[in-house]
């Protein structure tokens, strides 16, 4: 058997810790208004749910009964009833936001860098124009290297660099490679900067 979608709004005067209690049949309701938090309670206790304006929701089966409580004296602006429901919360009337998107406009010229065998070197220093690095394992590399913004960069943690290949970085920080072999190993940096 359908239901018609149909509610009713119920304008309510609430007395500190005394319960309005009150029949009423829906699937969903909705807080209009109120100055506070209380709560409503469907179906005595099956479906409780603490509320204040802009709140509401709908259930997959009906309710036949209704007690709200408020802990203040307070009126309320509540819809009970069949039909649907958004949540007033998460709505945003008339924004304005300001976004600035910041490029790239340098690309300083860094030299190749050695990376000594079983230690980690810094590769690049903290740059706060730095809007991203990559960097590129040299093409006669044999051992994967390890990339991190952290000094303790090692065998078992960051990124990996396998030999010919790159990774980039958003970062600010600085840059650390791991050279796990028994041969220095190098890298080829390119970074991007707005200054």
């Amino acid at each position: 058997m359908a239901v018609d979608k149909k509610f009713k709004t119920y304008t309510l005067a609430l007395t500190a810790n005394q319960e309005f209690d009150f029949n009423a049949e829906g699937d969903m309701y909705a807080v209009i208004s109120s100055s506070g938090e209380f709560v409503i309670t469907f179906d005595d206790s099956n479906r409780i749910t603490k509320n204040v304006a802009g709140m509401g929701g709908r259930f997959t089966s009906p309710y036949n009964r209704v007690v709200l409580l408020s802990g203040t004296n307070q009126t309320v602006v509540v819809i009970f009833g069949f039909g649907e429901f958004t949540d007033a919360r998460s709505t945003i009337s008339a924004p304005t936001f300001n976004v600035t998107i910041e490029t790239a406009n340098s690309a300083p010229i860094i030299a190749d860098v050695v990376c000594p065998p079983g230690v980690t070197t810094q590769i690049m220093t903290p740059n706060a124009n730095r809007k991203s690095v990559t960097v590129f394992a040299g093409e006669f590399n044999i051992e994967n290297l390890r990339i991190g913004c952290h000094s303790s960069v090692g065998a078992a943690n960051g990124g990996i660099l396998a030999p010919g290949g790159n990774g980039s970085l958003d970062t600010q920080t600085g840059v650390w490679v791991y050279n796990p072999g028994a041969a220095n190993e190098s890298v080829s940096i390119i970074e991007l900067e707005s200054i």
